[in-house]
């Protein structure tokens, strides 16, 4: 296996030049860090991050800490974060806290073990959080980046998509197509960011808001949509059209619809929220909202790699 040591002979430089040149460090010029990277490809080399650890120092690593990854909204963010990383030359590591506070402490704490260069947080548990700051910023050793949390602190930045006005517009669409009885399908999770704007749209347009047109239940994605869809359909009196708080619980939703005859967007009209790149392949194409994802989590890059760097 190719060491530092051989690049160095064949490059005709010492090895901490060659450190400083792989690692990306300063004071090597970019025509000397390309040959060198040039020799290193030829020679096979792979570095060893894990001596590099042990040895106290980085290894150009940024953790994520996100309530999940197994629904596309999520996926795409990790998948973009992950791109961008990869080409600026870093490794990611993932943690996954199911919306528990205690998973994202216990992944804070394990990054910092892991001494990882920085951490990009999709915070959702943002009251326990800053009730317990005084003790985790004594933990906190890299720049953070949260994003998609509602949470304002004078050492870390935030970036976060707007979902009041994305929620808004959704069913300010819904009322200009003359649709006045709105219901709402949602698991209790996605409530916390997009319930209160579907509540503020519908008063400030002088709409009622009917109580029993709404539906928040534990099961999530497509199971919570056909389940919250089937007691709508139980009531008897349908709405005119409906806000699904995401695009799975909406597709959950027209299969228990196609199933008892209710044609959309015939005899109802339904709307979602995040774009998946399902939704236009659903047997009738849904409408959705389509949330900047790709620019916030470049944007999360961009800046956790300018404070690592201190640029």
């Amino acid at each position: 296996m190719a060491t530092l040591k051989d690049i160095a002979r064949i490059a005709g430089v010492n090895k901490s030049t060659v450190s400083r040149a792989l690692s990306g460090s300063r004071g090597v010029s970019e025509e000397k860090r390309k040959h060198i990277l040039k020799i290193a490809g030829e020679l096979g080399y792979v570095p060893n991050e894990t001596a590099r650890v042990l040895a106290g120092k980085s290894g150009r690593s940024v953790g994520i800490i996100i309530p999940e990854i197994d629904c596309s909204y999520y996926a795409s963010v990790v998948g973009t974060i992950e791109k961008m990383l990869k080409e600026k030359g870093y490794s990611i590591i993932i943690g996954q806290s199911g919306f528990d506070f205690q998973n994202e402490l216990h992944y804070l704490k394990l990054f910092m073990q892991k001494k990882v260069n920085g951490i990009i947080f999709n915070l959702y548990n943002t009251d326990d959080f800053l009730e317990r700051y005084d003790e985790i910023k004594k933990i906190i050793k890299v720049p953070i980046i949260f994003i998609e949390a509602s949470i304002t602190l004078d050492e870390h930045d935030t970036i976060e998509i707007d979902n009041y006005h994305g929620v808004k517009i959704a069913i300010e669409h819904l009322i200009k197509t003359g649709c006045k009885r709105i219901g709402y399908i949602s698991d209790y999770l996605s409530c916390k960011a997009r319930f209160q704007s579907f509540k503020d749209t519908l008063i400030k347009a002088g709409l009622p808001i009917y109580e029993d047109l709404i539906k928040i239940g534990k099961e999530r994605f497509e199971e919570g949509g056909y389940l919250r869809m089937k007691e709508l359909i139980a009531q008897g009196a349908l709405p005119d059209a409906i806000f699904a708080s995401y695009d799975t619980i909406a597709l959950g939703a027209m299969k228990a619809m196609a199933e008892n005859g209710i044609r959309v967007p015939g005899d109802i009209s339904i709307i979602g929220f995040d774009n998946i790149r399902e939704s236009s392949f659903f047997a009738v194409p849904l409408t959705t909202v389509s949330p900047p994802v790709m620019e916030m989590s470049g944007t999360a890059v961009e800046t956790l790699l300018d404070k690592i760097e201190k640029k």
